[in-house]
Parts: structure tokens; sequence; C-alpha cells
């Protein structure tokens, strides 16, 4: 039996078949896919999955019961995960927060009351950029105990010092990709991580959404999956996303109010699933 990295390399690979064959049949299924491979594209699978494994990177693949289960019930729901960090964090009630890469003084305020606030009812909190909106609310995060990550629309790589700090800190999760070593960075990756961002969040808070890019994308795939989204601010991206069944949100009141019923809603709706199990 292989590695799960030597088999999320693989299944990163396979496409809509080998997303196919985990939901049926489980991560295993890969086995014999890997064993008909030549000895040299396997001895590269293992070298690559080698030196992420020495990265402190781990893998888990969709069927696999910590991949999150929010993300799988996703259609868009990648085949493999690889992160630093405890990727189980992500199977509770998480918070994707969203916004400009280059937020003003307001949206910073947003961001850091949203993953404050997400914190302290127990919400993990997400977002798809490490810098703007999303860098500003995961060390909010940490400050506040609870655990921040990102979805980085580009391949892992060996982490930095403070990554692995809290990679290796079992409150903490720091960074998740669907993209395997090696694999350009390219339009086509940002509009998979803005899936998955939204894939992955219980709900999610747009921050001065504008009219196009990356934070409406991810608020509208979030709100066609039916799950709650806060728009925050009086943008065009705003308000087309309330026009779309989006919650505007006046202040922090209202945003406190409106996650703390989230997570209410969420932990009811887990009684009823560990019953049914």
């Amino acid at each position: 039996m292989r590695s799960n990295l030597v088999r999320a390399m693989l299944a990163s690979h396979g496409g809509p078949r080998i997303n196919s064959l985990l939901r049926r049949h489980g991560p295993a299924a890969l086995d014999r896919l890997l064993a008909s491979m030549r000895p040299g594209e396997l001895a590269a699978l293992d070298e690559q999955a080698g030196t992420l494994g020495a990265a402190h990177v781990g893998a888990v693949l969709i069927g696999d019961p910590a991949y999150p289960r929010t993300l799988a019930e996703s259609p868009d729901a990648p085949s493999a995960l690889f992160h630093l960090g405890p990727i189980e964090l992500l199977g509770g009630p998480v918070l994707a927060v969203c916004g400009s890469n280059a937020p003003g003084d307001g949206e910073l305020i947003a961001a850091h009351a949203a993953a404050q606030i997400a914190a302290d009812t127990g919400m993990a909190v997400v977002s798809g950029d490490p810098g703007g909106v999303g860098g500003a609310a995961g060390p909010t995060a940490v400050r506040r105990g609870g655990a921040p990550g990102g979805v980085l629309a580009e391949p892992l790589r060996a982490p930095s010092p403070a990554q692995l700090g809290s990679s290796r800190n079992p409150g903490r999760l720091g960074w998740a990709s669907q993209f395997p070593p090696g694999r350009p960075c390219a339009r086509d990756c940002a509009v998979a991580c803005n899936a998955t961002v939204a894939g992955l969040s219980t709900a999610l808070v747009a921050v001065a959404a504008a009219s196009t890019g990356g934070t409406l994308d991810a608020a509208q795939r979030a709100l066609a999956a039916g799950k709650p989204v806060l728009a925050v601010g009086d943008t065009p991206g705003s308000r087309l996303l309330v026009d779309h069944g989006a919650t505007p949100a006046r202040d922090r009141i209202e945003l406190a109010w409106w996650l703390d019923r989230l997570r209410s809603d969420h932990q009811a709706l887990a009684g009823v699933r560990s019953a049914a199990g």
C-alpha cells in the first residue's frame, strides 16, 4: 500500500475519472493504478512524496474519513488536498473570509471582526489569499485561540519557519492546496481555488466584493450551494450578492449575531448526522 502523499500525487493529475473512482471506492482503489505504473514514474512520485513528507506536508483524498465532509459534498471537490497542519480542523464549522488584495481600513476592520467572532464561537477561519483581507483574518483568529488556514491557488512548497510552527501546533491549521508540486499557476487554478474555498465553508463573509473577481466568484458559488453568505460593505459586488440572496451586514452586532446563529445551526445539523450515523 502506498502512502497518501503518493496517492494524492497521482489523484491530483487524474481528473474527473479518478475523482469518481475515489468517491465510489475510496483511496485504496488507487493502489491498483499505482501498481501498473512504470518503475521510473513510480520512483518520481515516491521522490516528490518524500520531499513533501520531509516538509511536514500531509495529504487527504476524497473518500477518506479525514477529508472535510462539507467539501466532499460539493461536486467541485478536488480529488486530493495537500496540507500543513491538522486537516481535521476543517471537519467542523468553517467560516471563509474573502475580500480585496488591497483592502482599506474599513475592510480590514471587518476582516478582523469576522475572524475574531468566528474564533470566539468555535469556527475555523479560512481564506483563499495569504494577503489582503484573508491575510488579516488569519492572525486575528490565532490571537483569539482559533484555527486559521488558507487555501492556495498554487502548490504547497517547503514551509517557512512560521508556517512550520503553525503546522506542528495541534490546534492550528496552516495551508491547504489541491495542486501538486510542479503544477504551473494559471487562471484556472484561481477559479478552482475559489470553488474549494466555497466548498469548504459552512458560511462565507464577502468583504467589499467588487463587480468581478475571486471574492464575488467564491461568494456566488457558496450561494449556489445554498450556503449562508454575508455581504459586508456597499460595493457593486456586495449589492449583487444581496440581490442573489446574501445577507447585508451593517455593523459588528449584526455580524456577531449572524455568526453565532450559524454556529448553532451547524451544531444542530451535526447532532442530527451523528444520531443518523
